[in-house]
């Protein structure tokens, strides 16, 4: 059994959407566990009807002992889940009809720990293509991954849950950038995972996404979520002048987002990213800097 978990932020035609693409895949043997963070109460009985005309849709509600937000509702609903294997999915995104189907035909073929796929960004209509998520693979993956060279949208993997039993899972503290730190902690666990070479999703580009935001909140998590990879991929690095250039590459990065904060006068924000950028600096990378100059 797959099990397909989805954080509801409110009950939309997208949503609607997205069922009928799971209604419709060619692999019917799944639970999809959607796991409400809306504070609407009326979504309640919209999601209890979706549940009612499919038994394999499962409604829950997020407890409030997990924060709000779509993490808490990712590890909540991996709790509820009886699946042998997991799919993370956004409620606003679609699937193709052989989604399903595709993925567990390689991992049950393989001994990957999870398989991944490509995905197509639309806006609008599906055919309205505006870009691809398309880089999977590299030599070195949690190197490539961190330096932006792979791209795991969080739609991409399925996963053997027994793969990720005893794992921490997505990062209740981040609102953005939660994939790019979460698929990180993933491959710097295991490197053992195939590719479905084919687009079997599609991601709604909207003007509501939160990637859209620059707030406090959303681009503190940007800084945060750059610092975790760095810490977590730093200490893999053995070569030295590799190691260096990856601390240069990161402490351009946050030092962007810090530009950002204060073009849109969030101070603090600022100087938080200040203070993350000055705690990749050694006396090695400031040698290497002026060598360079």
């Amino acid at each position: 059994m797959i099990s397909i978990i989805i954080p509801v932020n409110s009950v939309s035609s997208s949503l609607y959407e997205f069922i009928s693409s799971l209604r419709n895949q060619t692999s019917g043997n799944w639970e999809c566990i959607l796991v409400d963070d809306s504070p609407d109460i009326n979504d309640i009985s919209l999601l209890n009807q979706i549940c009612d005309q499919d038994h394999r849709i499962k409604y829950f509600k997020r407890p409030d002992y997990h924060p709000k937000g779509s993490n808490s509702c990712r590890n909540y609903g991996f709790l509820k889940s009886i699946g042998d294997y997991i799919q993370w999915f956004d409620s606003d995104d679609i699937m193709h009809p052989e989604f399903l189907e595709k993925k567990v035909k390689l991992l049950s073929e393989t001994k990957a720990d999870f398989v991944v796929c490509k995905g197509s960004i639309f806006e609008g209509k599906i055919k309205n293509v505006i870009g691809k998520w398309d880089s999977l693979s590299g030599l070195a993956p949690a190197m490539d991954q961190a330096l932006g060279r792979i791209n795991f949208q969080t739609n991409a993997p399925m996963f053997r849950k027994e793969f990720l039993e005893g794992k921490k899972l997505w990062n209740e503290k981040l609102q953005r950038k939660q994939d790019y730190e979460f698929f990180n902690r993933i491959l710097s666990h295991s490197s053992n995972y195939k590719v479905v070479d084919e687009c079997l999703f599609f991601y709604r580009q909207h003007s509501k996404s939160i990637n859209g935001i620059n707030s406090p909140t959303t681009i503190s998590s940007m800084i945060l979520a750059d610092l975790l990879v760095y810490n977590n991929t730093v200490r893999t690095i053995k070569e030295k002048k590799e190691k260096l250039q990856f601390q240069q590459h990161f402490f351009r990065k946050i030092i962007f987002r810090s530009k950002i904060a204060s073009r849109n006068r969030l101070y603090f924000t600022y100087l938080r990213g200040l203070w993350g950028a000055l705690s990749i600096i050694n006396l090695d990378y400031i040698k290497y800097y002026f060598q360079k100059k």
